[in-house]
C-alpha cells in the first residue's frame, strides 16, 4: 500500500507529477478564458451582421410598409432570405404600427394580421418602428 501513498514516492516521481498537475490546471484556466473571449467576439460579430441585415431589410420594405402592400413586403422578405449569407434561414416578421403582422417569412406559422406585441419582450433592446429606423414617420390617413 506504500505505492499508492504519494508521501512514499521518490522525489523523481513527485516533482514531475506536481508539474503535470500544475500545467493541467493552468491549461484548463487558459482554455476557459480563450473560449470565453471567442464567444464574446462571435456574439459581437453576430450582432453586427444581424443589425446590418435588419437595416438593409428595413430600407427595402419601408415604401411597401407605408403603403401596407403585403405582397411587395413578402417579396422583399423572400429576396433578402437568399442574401442572408451565413446566417442561414432567418425568421422575419414585419408588423404595422398596431403590432399586427403585415408579412412574414413563414406565413403558415405567423399569419397576416396576427398580434405580435408579445414579441417585443423577447428582445434585449426595445423594438423600433421601421419608420423610426429609416427616419420616416407615417401619417395615418384613416
Amino acid at each position: 500500500m506504500n505505492r499508492l501513498n504519494p508521501l512514499g514516492w521518490p522525489l523523481a516521481v513527485k516533482a514531475p507529477s506536481m508539474v503535470v498537475a500544475f500545467m493541467l490546471a493552468v491549461s484548463v484556466f487558459i482554455t476557459h478564458a480563450v473560449l470565453e473571449r471567442q464567444r464574446e467576439t462571435q456574439e459581437r460579430h453576430l450582432n453586427v451582421v444581424s443589425a446590418t441585415f435588419l437595416e438593409g431589410m428595413a430600407s427595402a420594405v419601408l415604401p411597401y410598409v407605408l403603403r401596407e402592400d403585403v405582397w411587395e413586403v413578402f417579396d422583399a422578405i423572400e429576396r433578402n432570405a437568399t442574401l442572408s449569407g451565413g446566417m442561414g434561414r432567418v425568421s422575419v416578421v414585419i408588423t404595422d404600427t398596431r403590432r399586427r403582422t403585415l408579412a412574414a417569412s413563414d406565413p403558415a406559422r405567423v399569419p397576416i394580421g396576427s398580434d405580435q406585441s408579445f414579441r417585443e419582450a423577447a428582445f434585449t433592446c426595445p423594438a423600433r418602428d421601421i419608420g423610426e429606423v429609416s427616419g420616416h414617420k407615417r401619417k395615418d390617413t384613416r
